[in-house]
């Protein structure tokens, strides 16, 4: 079991990261374009990965059903709406809206998965979300009318990604991970590219070095080794558990939003820690029977 948790934290590190990566990668890409070439680079990894290991894709049409819905609602469109929203609000606001995963994960996995919500996840979860309102505070609220829809858009996103969850535990827990990642990230590439000569500019795109680097980081890093882990933690623990990590990612993103945005760190956001880190503890927690088996 603590190999679980060490994973969710790298996890919840990896994704915190990523929000950063958009911000620099945006200065040279507009945001679809911006997921097409995340979904190219990190498809086009994993499936090499998988192809050296002697992995191939699966034979099945129901797999394949279940790559193009995870392409689609878990790569896709969240893809597109957390670089559209990222355009209106900053870094540390937008790691902290994605920890709205949780609030779906845990209605959706209770009625469609085998992992089943507790009174114990439902204060874990409430007790988190805590923490995400300390973050927040009244300062943080002051623009809700301009950000709104970038707010809103980092919401949908989480959806989408609670969504994804389920659908990865419910029908790809016999497929390799790499395969699945992989495959789902080059689906996704195939349903993007169209949309990005719709509705963005990717002939236009001017990269330099920065935003260049975002985009490297974000496609290997955040990306290709984020749905790595993702799908492995998944078919180990369940999406409940999983999704955990949305609690660990704000901090990330506070914190690189400080470091490299010079965002300021204020005693709430110290205090949220604490409480966001308890509210992980509370949701997560086993007995001494279960970390044994």
């Amino acid at each position: 079991m603590f190999v679980n948790y060490l994973m969710l934290l790298t996890l919840g590190m990896v994704w915190g990261s990523s929000f950063l990566f958009i911000k620099l990668a945006l200065q040279g890409f507009d945001p679809a374009t911006l997921a097409l070439c995340r979904t190219v680079l990190g498809g086009g990894f994993l499936i090499g990965v998988a192809w050296l290991m002697g992995k191939r894709p699966p034979s099945e049409r129901r797999l394949w059903l279940a790559l193009l819905a995870i392409a689609l609602i878990g790569n896709a469109m969240p893809f597109v709406m957390m670089n559209t929203g990222q355009q209106y609000i900053d870094t540390s606001l937008s790691a902290i809206l994605i920890t709205t995963v949780p609030l779906f994960t845990l209605g959706l996995a209770h009625f469609f998965s085998d992992d089943k919500f507790t009174w114990r996840k439902l204060t874990g979860v409430a007790l988190g979300f805590a923490g995400v309102l300390i973050l927040l505070g009244p300062a943080a609220l002051e623009g809700l009318d301009s950000a709104l829809t970038g707010q809103l858009l980092m919401i949908g996103g989480a959806a989408c990604f609670a969504v994804s969850m389920i659908i990865t535990r419910r029908a790809m827990g016999n497929v390799d991970p790499a395969v699945s990642a992989g495959w789902s990230l080059g689906l996704a590439a195939a349903l993007l590219l169209p949309v990005s000569f719709a509705v963005g500019d990717p002939l236009g795109s001017k990269p330099a070095l920065v935003s260049g680097f975002g985009l490297l980081a974000l496609s290997l890093f955040s990306t290709a080794a984020n749905i790595l882990l993702l799908f492995v933690l998944i078919k180990r623990t369940g999406p409940n558990f999983v999704a955990m990590n949305n609690y660990i990612s704000p901090l990330v993103g506070v914190t690189w939003g400080a470091i490299f945005l010079a965002e300021p760190v204020t005693w709430p956001k110290i205090g949220a820690t604490l409480v966001i880190l308890a509210g992980v503890a509370v949701a997560t927690w086993q007995t001494p029977s279960a970390w044994k088996r």
